[in-house]
């Protein structure tokens, strides 16, 4: 046997998903924010779509991107998107 080959992850059983399958669409104001924002969000955004989360992504611009485009940091459809999309 090879031994850089082995990984004891080899021995477990695979994990089920913790996602429910039978989670109704969601619809989520995404906001990628200034910096690193937009790298780590479109990680995020891969890693819970190849999980199987159902979701329609509804983005917006927030901070200094938001000021250069909407000449505010918090543009009211943002503010009007998080009052539609947020968690009853």
């Amino acid at each position: 046997m090879n031994r850089s080959a082995f990984c004891a992850c080899d021995l477990l059983p695979p994990a089920p998903c913790p996602l429910p399958t039978d989670m109704a669409k969601h619809r989520i104001t995404l906001i990628p924010g200034d910096g690193v924002g937009p790298e780590i969000t479109s990680a995020v955004v891969k890693i819970l779509e190849t999980a199987g989360l159902d979701v329609e992504w509804e983005p917006h611009l927030a901070g200094a991107s938001a000021v250069e485009k909407h000449g505010s940091t918090l543009p009211q459809a943002l503010l009007d998107a998080i009052a539609r999309t947020r968690s009853r």
